[in-house]
């Protein structure tokens, strides 16, 4: 057994690392609220009391915490470079970034759409129908396909 066998053993899957990515700094932002909240009543002066009522509100708290979760993600974004990877780990959850690439199929782009090239009479009196319901591009009705026309396919530029 190779280090590499091993390496990609162990390796967490992107789905893992993209779960961690997320659910750590969500902790991270809900533990510095929660600081927050605790320290606020013993600020100096009338500071420490307006946050303390403030943080009172749950909805308050809530926006807070993602307020945290936002400004902690888009730090660590910023220094991950110049850190340890061992500090991005504790801070986001996994020192890598998950990749989101999937394998192109005969007949999908590279983000995984389905690619149509032709159609058939009645899908495309089906595609004419909900244009005209949904008013998106109003069709004359001497350009829409006859659904009883024989002809197999409709090819839609």
């Amino acid at each position: 057994m190779t280090t590499t066998d091993l390496d990609e053993r162990t390796a967490l899957s992107d789905r893992a690392v993209a779960l961690l990515r997320t659910a750590v700094p969500g902790l991270w932002a809900a533990l510095v609220t929660t600081l927050l909240r605790i320290i606020s009543p013993h600020l100096p002066g009338d500071v420490g009391t307006a946050l303390a009522a403030l943080l009172r509100s749950e909805l308050v708290v809530t926006f807070v915490v993602v307020l945290v979760l936002a400004l902690w993600y888009w730090l660590w974004r910023r220094v991950e470079q110049l850190v340890p990877d061992g500090l991005v780990r504790l801070a986001l959850g996994s020192a890598r970034t998950p990749g989101y690439t999937q394998p192109v199929e005969l007949g999908q782009t590279p983000d995984g759409a389905h690619v149509v090239t032709t159609l058939t009479s009645g899908e495309a009196a089906l595609i004419v129908d909900v244009r005209e319901v949904e008013a998106l591009a109003p069709i004359r009705p001497e350009d829409a396909p006859d659904p009883d026309d024989d002809v197999d396919e409709v090819v839609i530029d």
